[in-house]
């Protein structure tokens, strides 16, 4: 899951004002997630700071490099590209959510109990 939460992060980059390798290394756990359930909720302009309001918008910046023509909105396969992305990123950021150890995490401490029968904390 820390993968994602990188992957995630990768993505969020583009929409910051900070230049993409520091933020990647300012980055809080606690900020991706909060960016992660807003894009699974639908609300883009939350997870990107109000740089996009539109999942369509946030792929083809994050993703595309901001590629993007008015003839792709009418190419069945662009459309399907953007709607099996948008599905990776909202599986994967439930997943990230719900996993055990970021739940501890968010707690102060990584429970360690749930993952190897030990309590660590």
């Amino acid at each position: 899951m820390h993968q994602f939460e990188s992957f995630f992060a990768l993505l969020l980059a583009y929409f910051h004002e900070l230049p993409d390798w520091l933020y990647l290394r300012t980055y809080t756990t606690e900020e991706i997630k909060k960016a992660i359930q807003n894009y699974v909720d639908d609300n883009i302009s939350a997870a990107t700071n109000g740089a996009v309001s539109t999942r369509e918008h946030f792929i083809i910046h994050a993703v595309y490099a901001g590629y993007y023509s008015d003839e792709l909105k009418e190419n069945n396969e662009w459309n399907e590209s953007v709607d099996n992305i948008d599905w990776f990123i909202k599986r994967a950021g439930q997943r990230y959510l719900e996993a055990a150890e970021y739940k501890g995490y968010s707690m102060g401490c990584v429970s360690l109990q749930d993952i190897h029968g030990t309590d660590y904390c």
